[in-house]
Order: C-alpha cells, then sequence, then structure tokens
C-alpha cells in the first residue's frame, strides 16, 4: 500500500515529533550505512596514497576550484566553504560521505514505505556499494563528500514531490526545484536518481490501481520541477 504522507505534512513544524515516529529507520539506516560503509570502502578511508584526480587536487598548482566550476559544478566551492572541507584527509571526506549516504537511505526507505530492517539494509546496500559510489571512492576521493550531498538532495527532491502530490501541496513543488538546482550545482550526474525513484513511485501507484491521469499529472509536477531546477 502507497504511504500517506499527510501526518508528516503536518507534522513539518514539529521536529521533535518528526524524529521521534521515524527513531527507528533513522536509527537503522545510520547503523547499517556505517557498517557497510566501512566494510566497503574503509580501504580507501585509512589509504594517504594520493591517486587518479586526488592527485591533482593535492600537487597541481592550478586555481583549485576552477577545473570543478569548469565541469558545471558551480557550488562546489561553496559547499567545502561551508562544511569546512576544503583541505580534508580521506577519512574525514568519507565519515560525512557516510553521513549524506544514510540520509538518503532513510529518505527513500520512508518514500518507498520500506520500514522493515532488512528492506532498509538493502536500500543502504544499493546505496553504499553501487558503482558511482565505488568509482568516485577510488579516484575522485577529495569530491566525495560533495557528490554525496548532491545525491541526498536528489532524493530529497523526489521526497519533496512525493509528499507535493500525495498530498497536493503543489506549492512544495518550487522548493524541489531549488533543491534540485543545488544538486545540479554540485554533480549533475546525480539527477537520474531523482527520475528513477520518480518512476518506481509512477510504477507502484499503477500497481497499486491509481487512475493513470493522476499518476500523469504526478509525472508532469516531477517534470517541471526537474526542469524548474
Amino acid at each position: 500500500m502507497l504511504p500517506d504522507f499527510t501526518a508528516e505534512v503536518q507534522d513539518l513544524t514539529n521536529i521533535k515529533n518528526i524524529l521521534k515516529k521515524n527513531a527507528d529507520s533513522i536509527k537503522w539506516s545510520f547503523i547499517f550505512t556505517f557498517i557497510l560503509g566501512l566494510a566497503a570502502h574503509a580501504f580507501q578511508f585509512l589509504n594517504m596514497n594520493a591517486s587518479h584526480d586526488f592527485a591533482i587536487e593535492i600537487f597541481s598548482n592550478r586555481e583549485r576550484h576552477h577545473y570543478q566550476i569548469a565541469l558545471g559544478r558551480v557550488l562546489e566551492p561553496f559547499y567545502k566553504k561551508f562544511t569546512g572541507s576544503d583541505t580534508s584527509m580521506p577519512w574525514t571526506a568519507g565519515c560525512i560521505a557516510i553521513v549524506w549516504i544514510a540520509l538518503a537511505v532513510f529518505l527513500t526507505s520512508k518514500m518507498l514505505h520500506l520500514n522493515k530492517k532488512h528492506e532498509i539494509f538493502i536500500v543502504s546496500g544499493i546505496f553504499v556499494t553501487n558503482q558511482t559510489v565505488l568509482c568516485i571512492v577510488a579516484t575522485y576521493i577529495p569530491w566525495l563528500g560533495a557528490d554525496m550531498f548532491a545525491m541526498l538532495c536528489a532524493v530529497t527532491a523526489a521526497f519533496i514531490w512525493r509528499i507535493a502530490t500525495e498530498n497536493k501541496k503543489y506549492l512544495l513543488i518550487p522548493i524541489g526545484a531549488l533543491i534540485t538546482a543545488i544538486s545540479l550545482g554540485l554533480y549533475q550526474s546525480f539527477i537520474t536518481v531523482t527520475i528513477v525513484l520518480v518512476m518506481i513511485c509512477c510504477i507502484a501507484a499503477l500497481l497499486e490501481g491509481r487512475k493513470s491521469l493522476g499518476i500523469f499529472t504526478d509525472g508532469l509536477c516531477a517534470i517541471g520541477m526537474i526542469l524548474g531546477g
């Protein structure tokens, strides 16, 4: 059965109630993500040898952020300034990245109505060990935190879209567009995460027997949100 987000919308002004209501999901999202994250990536988090673009970040004399800005990642300097991660070690980048991934796991599990431990474990495994994350950890670890925050923003945008369409709160769509823009400004590739989550929700709605016109309208809202970003 599709999740009803009415209670979440009513509780948006009460963070304490939200945290209490979702305490178990948050706890297991963090536990599973940290365990799987360390199992999969500790070899690189604890490795001080520079490799691939990591070497450029350390040894190049060029302006550090110009390369990222030239690739369209215009918010990367602001992220590093805001988080104080402009000069970070692999283990610090790894720790903050795992926090972002754990939050993404929680939002995804909530959005897809996956509340059982084994379901959260599977979602965590998909996020932590997918090929994109493996490649970023292995070769682009100075930007790991920013890239995982971009992924979190992509998931958050889909989550907001889900709340907006389920509860007819369409004024939330511009907020989703803004968060999509932040994700794109950090790492463009993770827009696919938003798209895939929207598709999964729409397919689930069809399987639940919802009217196709309503699902089509929801899809148009998602397209508008993404294009707005």
